[in-house]
């Protein structure tokens, strides 16, 4: 049902004709864990691009592809611990965009997972993508402001919907964080 909502509102507004395209890069920090007994924050990266695509008025559909870099950090027994989690992320945000620059957005975002692996101070890197489930489904809301020249600046609170481990523990582990960067707009005229 979510997959047939999300490829509904892409084909309607990609087959809208007055639509006046606009591309983009963005780029920034993650501050991400992974909830469950040992919930720490990290702090990693996002890269990537997006489209927008206007709806109606101040309405603008914005699909992204993002590689993010999450995960969690903690300590145990005097040994700190870091799962590192990378994920190419697939955001379809609905913005609702002002006049002067300022914007609200929200919407779901699939992850898929392209490593994981889990880091003791000492010890060389583990791989622990077998522990933990291909995709990861999420919800994100944040809000930013655009200056006229493209550039512009954003933030955007991601909850976790899917429990990532195969064989689920005593509590659910779940992927979420905060996001804050920069990102460049460039309009393409018809």
């Amino acid at each position: 049902m979510k997959k047939n909502i999300f490829v509904l509102l892409l084909a309607a507004a990609c087959i809208n004709a007055q639509a006046q395209l606009s591309i983009g890069v963005k780029a920034g920090l993650n501050r991400y864990a992974l909830t469950g007994e040992d919930k720490s924050y990290i702090n990693r990266i996002h890269v990537g691009g997006f489209v927008q695509i206007p709806i109606k008025g101040m309405l603008v559909l914005q699909p992204e592809l993002l590689y993010a870099a999450e995960g969690n950090g903690f300590e145990e027994e005097n040994v700190k611990v870091s799962q590192n989690l990378a994920f190419v992320n697939i955001p379809l945000m609905l913005k609702l965009v002002t006049r002067m620059g300022l914007f609200l957005e929200a919407g779901p975002q699939v992850g898929l997972l392209l490593s994981a692996k889990n880091k003791e101070s000492g010890n060389p890197d583990g791989d622990i993508k077998k522990f933990f489930k291909s995709t990861n489904f999420s919800f994100g809301a944040g809000a930013g402001y655009q200056f006229k020249m493209g550039l512009g600046i954003g933030a955007r609170y991601n909850v976790g919907l899917t429990d990532l481990l195969k064989n689920e523990g005593p509590e659910p582990m779940k992927s979420t964080g905060l996001q804050v960067g920069l990102f460049y707009k460039f309009s393409l005229k018809k």
